[in-house]
């Protein structure tokens, strides 16, 4: 298998996240000083379809995105490249501190704190680093962005690429492509953590300028939605009704749900404290995405119990929708991920 870049080279291509319990596509135009949105497709996707990121019936997702392709309900797909993003849940990302080096001397430098730090084979990972500029905390050394994905992941998403005639341009970390589609230029200079809460896990990133720290946690919607199962007595559809329409107002589920969301909340302040006692920097928001950020009272729960501020980022809010049928409000928190791999394809355009 050829190299597969895991930080991108800039080409014209779709945004595809394949999630665990979902997969979505979003192309993007550049016209003059406009973001256009030019077709999206969301599926619901069979359970343990996608396993620890492998995909494990290349025939069934090959069915549904070419279902997707060509039955797009808004707008079209025009294109045959394509970025797609492996869950961070499922990849391994460091910043690493390192002294200014020359590029030899560098990607050695890499490998070597890769060596030491991930708990699996070189040889059986797909490695790739990108140097973010100067060190948040000390002199003369740089930050480096060290992504190292699993060659099983990597090769399960070429060899899907390869059966629905995409090319690849680039697999990424979500936190990334995420953090690309939700931070406002107003907001370039604040440090934030990013909080992408999707079916099965919760993926925390704190943007600083760039990506300086990642964590990932088994916290998702799915474990919500049965807990509603099982506590009322409910079947998933009308659980998933009761989650986001009631959600957090209701005491019934309030009460379900207050084992996961304090151990969220106990996470969420723990990388907090970590990270602002690390770099000397205050976290100034925390901004929700994914399909489960929209659990109803949950960035009240989470400022109230955090003391900062919690909002439900916008990934639409610089994107021109027309004549397209915008996004339900109630779904535009989980696009997050394929606009920005999508926003990616644009940059210097």
């Amino acid at each position: 298998m050829s190299k597969q870049e895991l930080i991108y080279k800039q080409k014209d291509c779709l945004g595809l996240d394949i999630g665990a319990s979902s997969v979505k596509i979003v192309q993007l135009k550049k016209k003059k000083s406009l973001t256009k949105l030019m077709g999206y497709e969301s599926r619901e996707l069979p359970d343990n379809l996608v396993i620890e990121g492998i995909i494990s019936d290349h025939d069934k997702m090959v069915k549904i995105i070419r279902e997707m392709m060509t039955e797009t309900q808004e707008g079209k797909f025009s294109v045959e490249k394509v970025i797609a993003s492996i869950p961070d849940k499922n990849i391994f990302t460091r910043v690493l501190e390192l002294p200014k080096l020359a590029e030899k001397e560098l990607k050695e430098a890499v490998m070597w704190e890769a060596d030491q730090s991930i708990p699996m084979a070189l040889t059986d990972l797909t490695i790739d680093f990108q140097v973010l500029g100067p060190s948040a905390t000390k002199e003369d050394m740089n930050d480096v962005l060290l992504v190292a994905a699993p060659l099983a992941i990597v090769n399960s998403y070429v060899q899907l690429f390869e059966r629905l005639g995409l090319q690849p341009e680039a697999i990424e970390t979500s936190l990334v492509s995420v953090i690309r589609a939700l931070v406002s230029n107003k907001e370039h200079d604040e440090v934030m953590l990013v909080a992408d809460i999707g079916a099965r896990s919760t993926n925390l990133g704190f943007y600083d300028h760039t990506l300086r720290l990642s964590d990932s946690l088994d916290i998702g919607g799915k474990a919500w939605i049965d807990l509603i199962i099982s506590g009322l007595k409910v079947e998933k559809k009308e659980a998933d009704k009761l989650l986001f329409s009631k959600g957090l107002k209701d005491k019934k589920i309030e009460s379900l749900l207050q084992p996961e969301l304090e151990n969220l909340n106990n996470e969420m302040q723990k990388v907090i404290k970590y990270h602002d006692e690390r770099f000397e920097k205050k976290t100034a928001k925390v901004v929700l995405c994914g399909g489960a950020s929209n659990l109803v009272g949950l960035t009240e729960y989470l400022a109230n119990s955090l003391g900062i501020e919690v909002k439900i980022g916008n990934p639409w809010v610089n994107i021109d929708t027309y004549p397209l049928k915008p996004v339900p409000k109630s779904e535009a928190p989980a696009f997050a991920n394929a606009i920005g791999l999508a926003l990616r394809s644009l940059e210097g355009a």
